[in-house]
């Protein structure tokens, strides 16, 4: 299992035939595909605005 944290990014280069790959985003947030430039000052406020997911599994 792994987990990616906030800011960063994966692509599948190769998988045996049996692996899977879950993915989520807490209640209200959708995926954000940053294409512009990097700026720290705005993914530092777009990081911290991501509540914490629910822990209590409903």
């Amino acid at each position: 299992m792994g987990i990616l944290s906030a800011g960063t990014g994966h692509k599948r280069l190769f998988s045996s035939s049996d692996y899977k790959v879950v993915g989520a985003y807490p209640e209200g947030m959708n995926q954000n595909l940053r294409t512009e430039d990097r700026n720290d000052v705005k993914d530092r406020e777009e990081i911290e605005r991501v509540p914490i997911p629910n822990q209590g599994g409903k």
